[in-house]
């Protein structure tokens, strides 16, 4: 952003989002994996590190603040995603989980496509066994253990449409449909390549309404909680509610549950 822009834009500081956070319900302790959109605060003093700070202090010493590091693409048996090194593949998540994943007390997940990163007192326990994963974002995934330790999901300026937790539901609800035959993958695993064998997401037709509507469905459930800080919508998500409302939809019709 230019200088000129940056003058009139919306400015946030990282004490305001700390503000927000808190009275969003956000508090020490709690499990938080982030899917973020920096530009839409308008400006942030200090850029991602701000955020990424605010989150850290937010839920403190006893708390865990996660980022999803995606490396996902149209892979099959035939066609397996390229090693991955959890250090050098880059996500292709945006700015925020880049500048997460590379601080250096982070731990990332050993997992191809749906890699999670986390700072905090349950990282380890989170990414643990990802590479052993039988899907993606599975009960056994990262994505299945923030549900199961009460965590929370927190959308910022990107409503629901990139809510990667749904996922989880699809691929027990919808396994043969969602997921891909084995796939053969290379992972460096404590500075050795290891091979492993994992189902990972395959073409899904959309059937239905997706997940930008899961909004206003969650929301009507009391699972999601609102607020604004500068110009981004922030929405706090109940991360075992994710998980109920999205079998249930899967269930009701394969598909839904697919971004549009």
């Amino acid at each position: 952003m230019n200088s000129g822009n940056q003058k009139n834009a919306t400015r946030v500081t990282q004490t305001m989002i700390e503000a927000d956070l808190g009275e969003l319900g956000l508090k020490n302790g709690d499990i938080v994996v982030v899917h973020s959109s920096l530009k839409s605060f308008g400006y942030v003093e200090g850029g991602a590190d701000a955020l990424i700070d605010a989150l850290l202090n937010v839920v403190g010493t006893d708390g865990t603040v996660c980022f999803p590091t995606l490396t996902y693409g149209s892979y099959n048996p035939e066609n397996p995603p390229p090693p991955f090194d959890p250090d050098i593949n880059k996500g292709i998540v945006g700015t925020i989980p880049e500048v997460f994943r590379k601080r250096p007390e982070a731990i990332r997940s050993l997992h191809p496509t749906h890699s999670i990163a986390c700072i905090g007192s349950r990282a380890a326990d989170l990414t643990e066994g990802h590479e052993d994963s039988e899907t993606p974002c599975g009960p056994k995934s990262p994505w299945g253990k923030i549900a199961d330790f009460g965590g929370y999901v927190l959308m910022i300026g990107c409503g629901t449409a990139p809510l990667t937790m749904s996922h989880g539901a699809e691929e027990v609800v919808h396994n043969d449909i969602r997921c891909t035959p084995v796939v053969l993958c290379k992972i460096l695993k404590n500075g050795e390549w290891i091979e492993t064998s994992l189902r990972l997401h395959g073409p899904y037709e959309r059937n239905g309404p997706g997940r930008r509507e899961m909004e206003n469905i969650l929301e009507e459930a009391g699972y999601l909680r609102r607020t604004k800080v500068g110009n981004s919508v922030l929405l706090l998500i109940e991360a075992r509610g994710i998980w109920e409302i999205s079998t249930r939809l899967c269930q009701e019709n394969p598909g839904r549950l697919n971004s549009l």
